[in-house]
């Protein structure tokens, strides 16, 4: 896979690329392609109805029993509850990357 990887990471930064001017980012992330959204759960559910699948790679867990923390990490709880990725592999077609874009322009009002 050494032997595809400067291919890949060339895909990943064209992808990023497109998805950075539709959606007004700078993400230079070759790993994932994250953005915020009002209410991550909500928009996940609606962009797998529209076949599309993202995640929540990011949960709050300072309020776990077994991190015995007292005390609010509001900025963490803020990531946890908007922060979502987008499809992000070198295989995604330029179709595809434009039907992400269509759906999260209209899901997450931009």
């Amino acid at each position: 896979n050494l032997k595809k990887l400067d291919k890949k990471n060339e895909r990943l930064d064209e992808i990023s690329v497109v998805y950075n001017a539709a959606f007004g980012y700078n993400n230079t992330s070759r790993h994932l392609y994250r953005m915020r959204v009002s209410n991550n759960k909500q928009f996940v559910e609606e962009m797998k109805r529209c076949g599309i699948v993202c995640g929540v790679h990011y949960g709050h867990c300072h309020n776990k029993p077994f991190y015995n923390w007292e005390g609010d990490l509001p900025a963490s709880e803020k990531e946890s509850l908007e922060t979502v990725s987008l499809p992000f592999h070198e295989n995604l077609t330029n179709r595809d990357i434009n039907k992400v874009i269509k759906h999260v322009r209209r899901l997450a009002n931009i």
